[in-house]
């Protein structure tokens, strides 16, 4: 792949700016009938661009040129900002020439780049997937049990669908997505993505908050929730409007708009002002004007996680933070990671499972039965089992190290 290189700069030093003084000073020099050999005018043409007053010394093949002095006008400076101009494009041009040609040579070789390299790619990926699952293997394996034991939850809470009220129907939503979720952070730390994981444990950790304040508000809030979908939805749609055209989408149009601004605008009347932030929904429930999600944190006794979820933002956003910080590194290490590791995957393993059972619970409040609370405690237990494990794995490799 570096070939790109080396016949770029070939044709750099063919097109070099000593190239443009060269044509110069050869037809200023035949003027004064004291004719060059190429090199003697390259060399000329170097010096003149390293001098600071313009005057050099040359010993000629074809004899000397004593005193010999050359002016240059503006047309002659014109000329050189010219010829510049087009050593430029030409080099623009060709580096462009040069890309595609041999793109096109990679791409119609029999095997191309990928394909070469697939088999072996897959044969690492799943002898490292191996390793992880002989390490962590009894963590994951509670996670999954956790995981399955909720999603079986859910359906026996949520069966009769159609009989739920507001906060209930959400409700079924929220754990069904808190389900998915956990599903993802098992896939993503299977394939040793810890980073990655943590990034969706975060989205967790966001429902769970989010489930427990809905079982907490009841209906009204809920019907709030649920409105508020239209205010995302004007948002979404005015962002589209803006960037449909460059993107070459059709555009959305005035009337569909207009419609959602509409509703909007009713749904401010009803509700106030403050319905139009992002966690508006939550505005009246918190007492808050402009509720931000650290409120629903607290208001949910869930705070004790905002380290937790910071870290996980890291993962999220293009911050410095999350460039250099990697949970999947050794503090000490000096790489780029850039694929998966089987460091870091206590963070996301303990913190899903926790999650996953405060998702879980939320509902409680409104569907209180016997067998709920018996379920619930099994999951209890099978978390207990996954932190000790994930800890007892901790302890050995500080041991080790």
């Amino acid at each position: 792949m570096r070939e790109l290189d080396r016949r770029f700069k070939e044709t750099l030093e063919q097109l070099a700016p000593v190239t443009v003084l060269m044509e110069l000073l050869r037809t200023k020099l035949a003027e004064e009938d004291a004719p060059l050999t190429e090199n003697e005018l390259a060399e000329l043409a170097a010096r003149l661009l390293r001098s600071e007053d313009g005057i050099v010394d040359i010993e000629l093949s074809t004899g000397e040129f004593p005193g010999l002095s050359l002016e240059f006008g503006q047309s002659d400076l014109e000329f050189i900002d010219r010829a510049s101009d087009e050593f430029l494009g030409t080099v623009q041009q060709l580096v462009g020439d040069i890309a595609e040609e041999l793109a096109d040579e990679v791409d119609a070789t029999p095997r191309g780049i990928w394909p070469g390299h697939r088999s072996e790619d897959n044969q690492r990926q799943t002898a490292f997937e191996a390793r992880v699952r002989a390490e962590w293997g009894d963590v994951l394996v509670h996670l999954e049990e956790l995981r399955y034991v909720a999603t079986e939850f859910g359906e026996a809470v949520f069966e009769d669908d159609d009989e739920l009220d507001a906060a209930g129907s959400l409700l079924a939503r929220l754990h069904a997505r808190g389900c998915q979720i956990a599903y993802e952070v098992i896939a993503l730390c299977a394939g040793g993505f810890a980073d990655g994981a943590m990034a969706r444990w975060r989205t967790l950790h966001e429902v769970a908050v989010v489930a427990f304040l809905i079982a907490d508000g009841g209906d009204d809030l809920a019907e709030r929730y649920v409105a508020h979908e239209v205010v995302e939805s004007w948002r979404a749609a005015r962002d589209y409007s803006a960037c449909a055209a460059k993107l070459g989408y059709e555009p959305l149009g005035e009337m569909k708009l207009e419609e959602l601004q509409d509703r909007r605008r009713s749904l401010l009347a009803l509700y106030g002002k403050e319905f139009d932030g992002q966690y508006g929904w939550a505005a009246k429930h918190l007492g808050a004007q402009r509720p931000t999600f650290r409120d629903l944190e607290e208001a949910t006794e869930l705070e004790h996680l905002r380290a937790h979820y910071r870290m996980a933002s890291h993962n999220v956003h293009a911050n410095p933070k999350g460039v250099f910080f990697k949970l999947g590194l050794l503090a000490e290490d000096e790489f780029l990671l850039a694929g998966p590791s089987g460091f870091g995957l206590a963070e996301p393993l303990q913190s899903a499972g926790i999650s996953l059972l405060q998702v879980s619970a939320a509902p409680l409040k409104l569907f209180s039965t016997l067998d709920n609370i018996v379920i619930l405690k099994i999951m209890s237990r099978i978390l207990d089992r996954l932190l000790a494990a994930v800890a007892s794995r901790t302890d050995e490799a500080e041991s080790r190290r």
